[in-house]
């Protein structure tokens, strides 16, 4: 994760393995692609190194039409109507939509695609959330949270804990830090509330990204 803002330069690095962040070895639009097996492959990879086993696929808006077009996977959904999985699509909101449930060889994945975009804050260009050529393995069950960094503030400097004031001070660290101040005139009044969070992957092998379109 690239941080912006103030904390402009800094990464953070959860030490996903390079397997769980890979390429399909024949991209799904090519005729001799192989989407199921690949699938099932990294489905083994993050078990194995998780103890999870994964539980959603998350697909690119590029990868949903190629994923259809393939014709290993219609013939593979064929089969899977009688007795692996089925295709029910459904609309949920804000840009997610359910595709179906795909059980391959011990592994019940379901689908999702998610149309939603974002400006970006460097190139001001509109980004889409999901990569449109990638896709997203990864289980419900792997702890992941919400932690929050220090806040940059001259207000926000503290002791250090049980030091005392000569150990001088040291950034704080919380989930939101109020502060107010007075203008005199005209006179006024402001509330400013600082937050720096960030969402962290507390179990990183149980997932992984893939690309499968050029």
């Amino acid at each position: 994760v690239i941080l912006t803002g103030e904390y402009e330069g800094f990464e953070v690095d959860f030490g996903m393995a390079a397997e769980h962040i890979a390429d399909a070895g024949v991209m799904w639009d090519e005729s001799t692609s192989d989407p199921i097996s690949d699938l099932r492959g990294w489905c083994q990879i993050l078990a194995k190194d998780s103890g999870l086993t994964p539980d959603r696929l998350v697909l690119g808006s590029d990868v949903v039409m190629a994923l259809l077009n393939n014709d290993k996977f219609q013939k593979a959904m064929d089969k899977l109507r009688i007795m692996l999985g089925q295709i029910d699509p459904k609309d949920l909101p804000d840009g997610s939509s359910y595709l179906g449930t795909l059980r391959l060889g011990g592994y019940t994945l379901e689908v999702y695609s998610y149309d939603e975009w974002y400006v970006d804050e460097t190139s001001g260009e509109l980004t889409p959330m999901i990569p449109i050529k990638k896709i997203f393995l990864g289980s419900t069950k792997a702890r992941n949270s919400q932690r929050f960094g220090a806040i940059r503030d001259m207000r926000a400097l503290q002791a250090a804990p049980g030091q005392g004031q000569s150990a001088g001070p040291v950034l704080f660290r919380a989930q939101f830090f109020p502060k107010t101040w007075i203008d005199e005139d005209p006179s006024s009044m402001w509330l400013m509330l600082q937050s720096a969070p960030i969402l962290c992957l507390r179990q990183v092998d149980a997932f992984g990204c893939f690309t499968v379109l050029d």
